[in-house]
């Protein structure tokens, strides 16, 4: 810890000291990430200001995962695109996006007979909690319907488990930057409520032959108890095109959750579709196939309860 304050305070001194342009190099741009007691600091290098500040805040998302690693485990993801400033990270198996929306570019530093560009980013600290904590806001005022039908508590779990499940990683990664969680308390509870119940629900997928293969993925994250409270039905529509040298086939799977006995109330109901491509028309139907499952693959509450 001292050492990583005399870095910081190195930093800001050099920082300081390096105003105003120069032929040499400034000294900041030797400076390793660092954090302050208020800010995380950055430097990176890129062929224009936008990529050199993506970089950066690359190295700002690092030192996040960092703070988090005592207690927790995370990897950071790099999000794709170089205006992107968004981040992903691995906290205890759930996928957090991490996104700065105001980091500012203090310093900058055009290299000579280069095109290449040197930034100075700076974070506030408290930039990343309030992330954190508007992440929260809605887990927070979600309520189990302990007194409703198995059905609907089964709806409730396949909509928000991914929700409560994520908010509770949000929690712990916000626990770990220091800031006080009593406000959000009732998310482990509820997520403990949701667990629980989920172990007396079923759900049954009725599939036709052909989607067998989609059915199987989609069965794997569902609730399995024996008494099926939902069935989750699945129809598709295909069509197909020929554009000379390529084929398309155009997949659309109707997915439906309704009750398993007469008079067969439908709850819920969406369609997915993709469009296979392919230089035959078995290929096309091959891709509309892997599209699909990468789609379902997904969290239930990431596609189910969403538009395609």
């Amino acid at each position: 810890m001292r050492t990583a304050g005399l870095a910081a305070a190195l930093f800001t001194v050099a920082l300081l000291c390096s105003g105003g342009a120069s032929a040499q190099p400034p000294s900041w741009l030797a400076q390793p990430p660092v954090a302050t007691t208020d800010d995380y600091f950055a430097v990176a290098t890129g062929e224009s200001i936008v990529r050199a500040r993506q970089s950066a805040l690359a190295e700002v998302a690092q030192q996040v995962a960092v703070n988090l690693q005592s207690r927790t485990t995370q990897r950071l993801q790099k999000a794709s695109g170089e205006s992107n400033s968004q981040f992903v990270l691995q906290v205890n198996g759930q996928s957090l996006p991490l996104q700065f929306s105001n980091a500012e570019v203090i310093r900058q530093y055009q290299h000579q007979n280069s095109p290449k560009v040197s930034v100075l980013v700076k974070v506030p600290k408290q930039q990343v909690r309030n992330f954190l904590i508007d992440q929260l806001r809605l887990a927070n005022q979600l309520q189990f319907p302990e007194t409703s039908q198995p059905p609907e508590q089964l709806l409730w779990v396949l909509r928000y488990k991914g929700t409560l499940k994520q908010a509770a990683a949000y929690k712990l990664a916000l626990q770990q930057l220091d800031t006080d969680v009593s406000a959000f308390s009732s998310i482990n509870s509820q997520l403990e409520n949701l667990l629980a119940a989920e172990q007396n629900l079923g759900v049954r997928v009725i599939a036709s032959r052909e989607l067998q293969p989609l059915a199987n993925s989609i069965a794997q994250q569902l609730p399995n108890a024996a008494q099926a409270d939902l069935w989750l039905q699945l129809e598709q529509q295909t069509q197909h095109r020929n554009t000379g040298n390529s084929f398309q086939q155009r997949r659309q799977l109707s997915v439906s959750l309704t009750s398993p006995k007469s008079p067969f109330r439908e709850y819920h109901g969406m369609t997915l579709e993709v469009i296979g491509k392919g230089r035959t028309s078995q290929q096309a139907a091959q891709n509309a196939e892997q599209q699909l499952i990468v789609k379902l693959n997904r969290p239930f509450s990431d596609w189910l309860f969403q538009s395609n």
